[in-house]
């Protein structure tokens, strides 16, 4: 009886969003490190010379 139901993955919210979430979660990971090593380089110059 379980065989006989049809699978529903095509209308699962996972299969409709793809590779999207994974791309948009990348890319504000990448965004976030870079503003983390501005900062440090930043932070670095302003200590040597100020």
């Amino acid at each position: 009886m379980v065989a006989s139901l049809p699978l529903r993955t095509s209308v699962a919210p996972a299969v409709r969003a793809g590779a999207a979430p994974a791309v948009v979660v990348s890319v504000l990971a990448l965004a976030l490190l870079a503003a983390g090593v501005g900062t440090g380089v930043r932070a670095r110059r302003a200590g040597r010379h100020g």
